[in-house]
């Protein structure tokens, strides 16, 4: 197996290895940030804080992903194809960033507007109003931030991308570890949202000098024809951001009614085990195969580079899976408390549904690449509505751990299908894209 994957990679291309070792260094560094961040915040706010936290990113994410107008994979597309057409790729800058600038400023004036209701809704209380109104105040530079990060995506600068991800995460680590010790659940609710927006200044630093920063080309001229060839992309980002975190919110919410607040915490301090690794996983994909797959136009050399995914990836995934259950009480003690032990009984179905969550996240991804807005709609909303229901259904009888069979089962059923509607592509020689 070892000689196998290694004659498959040093034979493919020697770009992903340098993106596996630098994306492997950033990874190390998100996860160890990652692992001090959540320990220190479940030792100081306990499992309820933790749920307070699942809430508020959940949300996040919904109008993180609205802030750009969704055309992020878009940007990675198209400075990936144009890098080397200098004034086209003006116009796709230019563009991109007045969409950026459109959606971020009306979503941020609207939060500050609505901070007190949103407070209530999302964090069961008038009193984090303050965190919504940090939020309105300051999406506008995370929006500015995950399109210039983009732009460096589709350019393959990874070494750039690399260096920013490091820095913004030790940033993150000590903003959020500072004001949660200070200042409890607020502190940690709105260090969440000053690390997403701070980093910025730091991708703002490492850009300002590159050819493509300039005010002149950013301002240059707004295209109506490229703004349709986005809207594909923001509809995907905004199907995904609308779905996503309103299952996980619908989900928790039925855990904290129906069994109590401290469990909903244990789900969540499951889900975050599972964010941890499966960075190194997600953003491979996005850093290396989403400018691949959009930039390769012949099926054949597709098909390749799909099959090299799943085969590179889901070996290593599958023994990091099973390394992961067998340290599971250890993992729980060291990064959580012993009043997330009852978490242990969670791992097995969600291990397993997350090996199959990045079996579909590669087909997804090529579904991104080529813009496939119907395929991508329809799975979408066909996995998380299976999830919901199927999470609720073996929770009746297998208690917490049935959110998790559900979450597999969902997820399984669903990478079938992708399996079905990408056959030609993957099984047989027959032409899918170009035909």
């Amino acid at each position: 197996m070892y000689k196998k994957i290694k004659n498959l990679v040093f034979n493919s291309n020697t770009t992903f290895i340098k993106v596996v070792i630098m994306n492997g260094f950033s990874s190390i560094v998100k996860i160890v940030t990652s692992f001090v961040t959540t320990k220190i915040v479940a030792t100081i706010i306990g499992p309820s804080g933790i749920a307070l936290i699942g809430q508020l990113s959940n949300f996040l994410a919904f109008i993180f992903a609205f802030s750009s107008g969704g055309i992020n994979g878009g940007v990675v597309k198209y400075t990936a194809e144009n890098r080397n057409q200098t004034k086209l790729l003006k116009y796709y800058l230019s563009t991109s960033f007045r969409i950026t600038l459109f959606f971020s400023t009306i979503l941020g004036v609207s939060i500050i507007l609505f901070a007190n209701y949103l407070s209530k809704k999302i964090l069961y209380s008038d009193d984090y109003s303050i965190v919504f109104y940090f939020i309105g105040s300051t999406i506008v530079l995370y929006a500015f931030n995950s399109i210039f990060l983009s732009i460096v995506n589709g350019l393959k600068d990874f070494k750039k991308y690399t260096i920013i991800n490091v820095v913004s995460s030790l940033a993150t680590l000590v903003i959020t570890v500072l004001l949660v010790f200070f200042f409890k659940i607020r502190g940690a609710l709105i260090g969440l949202i000053i690390s997403q927006s701070s980093v910025f200044l730091i991708t703002l630093y490492f850009i300002k000098k590159d050819y493509w920063f300039k005010i002149k080309m950013l301002l240059w001229h707004f295209k109506w024809k490229i703004a349709n060839r986005f809207f594909k992309y923001s509809m995907m980002a905004m199907v995904t951001a609308l779905l996503v975190p309103t299952t996980q919110f619908l989900i928790r919410s039925y855990v904290i009614t129906n069994f109590s607040i401290d469990q909903a915490g244990i789900w969540e301090g499951m889900n975050k085990v599972s964010n941890m690794y499966l960075v190194v996983v997600t953003t491979t994909l996005g850093i290396y195969f989403l400018p691949k797959f959009s930039e390769t136009k012949d099926d054949g050399k597709l098909r390749v580079e799909i099959l090299n995914a799943f085969k590179i990836v889901i070996p290593v995934l599958i023994l990091c899976c099973f390394l992961i259950y067998i340290c599971r009480v250890f993992i729980i003690r060291v990064v959580f408390t012993a009043n997330f032990l009852p978490m242990q009984d969670l791992f097995m179905f969600q291990l397993m549904g997350d090996v199959v969550k990045i079996m579909t996240w590669i087909l997804g991804t090529v579904m991104v690449s080529k813009a496939m807005l119907k395929h991508y709609v329809f799975f979408e909303i066909f996995t998380n509505v299976l999830l919901y229901f199927l999470s609720l259904y073996f929770s009746k009888s297998l208690g917490l751990s049935g959110f998790c069979l559900g979450y597999f089962v969902s997820l399984f059923i669903s990478f079938i299908l992708m399996i079905f509607t990408f056959r030609k592509l993957l099984l047989a020689n027959e032409q899918f894209f170009l035909k």
